[in-house]
């Protein structure tokens, strides 16, 4: 994964952003917390190779302006995409209780559909499963090399949006 564009996190970054959704009210806040220690660590990195190469800045960005409200929207659309980039690449029983609990919250909260013309929910619904398929089938279908693993995942990036 190319982070050599994203702003370096800190464990002060993540220690403020952790306390910044912990304090919030609302569910989105505490889902995010939640998932926080997972999305940062090496599964949610390897994750984040599933994703296009947008994702990780956007991920970073949203993590170091909060407590902006549009900041926690943005995270929440980001956590449930690692999340679902995770789950579209494991069995379901090794999903983890905080990932399935924001992949839950996401496709119920009504915010998102399936055909709501986003890009979150294109890769949520769409891509994410499409390339998790692929993958499961071994298929080169563009964003993957031979192997059927994403071009990320080989240090090589795409720019598909």
């Amino acid at each position: 994964m190319d982070t050599t564009h994203t702003p370096h996190l800190t464990g002060n970054t993540l220690d403020t952003a952790l306390r910044h959704l912990e304090s919030s009210a609302g569910p989105r806040p505490r889902l995010c917390a939640a998932m926080l220690p997972w999305a940062t660590g090496a599964e949610g990195h390897r994750a984040a190779a599933w994703l296009p190469a947008w994702f990780m800045p956007h991920f970073h960005d949203a993590l170091c302006s909060l407590p902006r409200e549009e900041a926690l929207f943005a995270l929440f659309e980001d956590m449930a995409l690692l999340a679902r980039a995770h789950a579209v690449s494991c069995r379901p029983e090794m999903i983890p209780e905080p990932l399935a609990a924001v992949m839950t919250a996401f496709e119920a909260d009504g915010e998102w559909h399936p055909n709501d013309g986003t890009l979150v929910s294109e890769w949520y619904w769409l891509r994410l499963p499409a390339i998790g398929m692929a993958s499961r089938l071994g298929a080169d279908v563009g964003l993957f090399g031979t192997s059927g693993q994403p071009f990320a995942a080989h240090g090589m990036q795409t720019t598909e949006g």
